[in-house]
């Protein structure tokens, strides 16, 4: 596991919009997968000034987390495993709820692509909420697009803007897809209940989620459980969406029936459509946003 450029630059965003990281603890012992020139590159567009002493150590030890955690204002920089094999500061399985003397002590939770990898993920997600002080910021960096068979599983904004909800105590600050390259643009995903449809995003290349998530209160997390914001309004709404529901069917019905090679036309047609962004997701300057 590992915090590779693109990651780097989100948690540097999150320095610069207030993120406090004095207390951080990772999800699994992370790695910093970025050189010396991009780091120096990233601070320049972020506006912040490090001495250069400070950005080398980041690579002048063993390879992991920790420096590059104590440039962004960390004090204590601690990790959580499940196997001591990275000497990590805590061991323990995320499948069952981590031990109480850990919750509530942190003020920077970074899930740099470890959550994909537990089972149970309503609890590992939860111990991560649970970790925070009110106050704290959940830093998720997951798989969303493209990356199948990488862990169990890959991740929408739907289910962040669900599980880090006010319910719960939480307020999602920012949701953000990137694709896993240098220099990737970087789109901000709205809240797919606040805009009243789904927000779908497809590429050709793998592409990640960004989140920053703030506590704002200690609530029992998951009291009500999350619903897909688009199918309560289906739900809301009853007998007339469920013609339109119909009528959708009608439709692919129809389509199916044609001759294959205007059926591949319709599909070829329905992808370069489906590949025009959503107004709804703006790119955006991961560093002034």
């Amino acid at each position: 596991m590992g915090i590779e450029s693109n990651g780097a630059a989100f948690l540097i965003s999150a320095k610069k919009s207030g993120v406090s990281f004095s207390r951080s603890i990772t999800i699994g012992r992370q790695t910093v997968k970025f050189g010396i020139g991009s780091l120096g590159s990233m601070l320049r567009q972020a506006g912040l000034t490090i001495p250069q002493v400070d950005q080398e150590r980041v690579f002048s030890g063993d390879g992991y987390a920790e420096p590059f955690l104590k440039l962004l204002g960390a004090d204590e920089a601690e990790s959580f495993d499940n196997s001591n094999y990275e000497h990590a500061t805590h061991i323990g399985d995320l499948n069952h709820p981590v031990d109480s003397s850990l919750k509530g002590r942190y003020t920077a939770v970074i899930d740099g692509g470890s959550t994909e990898h537990v089972f149970n993920y309503p609890q590992a997600i939860k111990n991560c909420m649970e970790l925070l002080q009110v106050g704290g910021h959940y830093l998720g960096i997951v798989p969303a697009n493209n990356l199948c068979g990488h862990g169990f599983y890959q991740f929408s904004p739907e289910l962040m803007f669900r599980v880090f909800a006010p319910e719960n105590g939480f307020q999602v600050e920012r949701v953000y897809i990137a694709e896993q390259i240098p220099g990737a643009k970087w789109r901000r995903m709205p809240d797919p209940a606040e805009v009243a449809r789904r927000i779908e995003y497809e590429g050709r290349r793998p592409a990640y989620l960004y989140v920053r998530a703030r506590k704002v209160a200690e609530a029992q997390i998951f009291a009500s459980l999350p619903q897909q914001s688009d199918y309560v309004n289906y739900w809301a709404v009853g007998a007339g969406d469920h013609k339109r529901q119909k009528g959708v069917s009608r439709i692919k019905n129809l389509v199916g029936g044609l001759p294959s090679p205007l059926k591949r036309g319709i599909v070829a047609a329905t992808w370069v459509i489906k590949r025009r962004r959503d107004p709804s997701i703006e790119t955006v300057d991961i560093f002034t946003d």
